[in-house]
């Protein structure tokens, strides 16, 4: 069983337009297009193509506070091969911040929260050759039809460019805060698919969430803990094997230690932890008292 990831990342388009009531796939902007990065941001993708000024010198972010009344149209084609009968996922870590995305022209998903990844289901949605298309838009769009009296109160000096409904209700979006202005920064509304894409192509089982950590560690040994989920396709239970492998880093990358366990295999997600013992282990010294040594561990799963 295997997992293969295509990583999305890089030169996308960059297309925009006044914001549309509705989001229209058909409508999208196609016209005067720029490169952008992914992971990236919008003004960043503008001052490079020498669109507007750097926003942070003199008043240059009220200058462009029009950015926040237009749509954002992100574009990328992608090629794959050898994805009959499998299994294919899309995950955008970071969109920046009201999404709707598209894939060849067909609309597979909504997301509004900077914070959490979006994971979108394209089995038997992706071809040889695809294109996808993300609108992003820098602000909630449905902030009117919010309760009554959940608009925060505000005082003082007001966000100058912003529309009073986005002042009034911005705990409502789960956006990073300060984009809106705060004591140490000026405002300026961020938007951009801001961390990164990756396309996971996988036929039985798929290993996710790894993390390791040190319960406890002396120059004798270390106390080692890994943990990881699996995310089963099978319609049955399967037993199967975890193995971690873990390699010192900076020396050869040499292997150093090997942990195995048998598992359960249930359909869709379980949780797994495994732990060992790693002998006479490198240690991580502050700076002045030794070498900061660093470990790899690698996760498979055999069933």
């Amino acid at each position: 069983m295997t997992m293969r990831s295509v990583n999305l990342d890089g030169t996308w388009q960059l297309g925009w337009q006044n914001q549309q009531r509705y989001p229209d796939y058909q409508k999208r902007p196609r016209r005067g297009l720029i490169d952008v990065n992914v992971p990236g941001d919008i003004h960043l993708a503008l001052f490079a193509a020498g669109k507007i000024g750097d926003p942070v010198i003199d008043d240059n972010n009220r200058r462009i506070f029009w950015l926040s009344k237009k749509e954002w149209w992100f574009y990328r084609d992608f090629k794959l091969d050898s994805f009959a009968n499998q299994v294919i996922e899309m995950d955008f870590q970071g969109l920046d911040y009201e999404a709707e995305v598209w894939l060849n022209g067909r609309h597979v998903a909504s997301h509004r929260n900077m914070f959490r990844p979006l994971r979108i289901d394209l089995t038997g949605e992706v071809k040889a050759k695809n294109s996808i298309a993300v609108r992003l838009l820098p602000h909630r769009t449905d902030l009117a039809r919010l309760p009554e009296g959940s608009q925060m109160r505000m005082t003082g000096r007001p966000y100058i460019g912003f529309p009073e409904e986005v002042r009034t209700s911005r705990p409502w979006m789960r956006k990073a805060q300060y984009t809106f202005g705060w004591d140490w920064t000026q405002a300026l509304y961020t938007c951009g698919i801001w961390r990164g894409v990756e396309l996971k192509v996988m036929d039985r089982l798929a290993i996710e969430d790894e993390f390791a950590f040190t319960r406890c560690a002396d120059q004798k040994q270390a106390e080692l803990t890994f943990r990881c989920r699996s995310r089963s396709f099978m319609k049955l239970t399967a037993s199967g094997v975890l193995t971690v492998d873990l390699y010192l880093k900076g020396k050869g990358r040499a292997k150093v230690a090997t942990y195995s366990k048998e598992i359960l295999l249930a359909p869709g997600s379980t949780e797994h932890e495994l732990s060992g013992v790693l002998p006479s282990p490198e240690l991580w010294w502050p700076l002045g008292y030794g070498e900061q040594a660093r470990y790899e561990a690698r996760f498979t799963i055999q069933a």
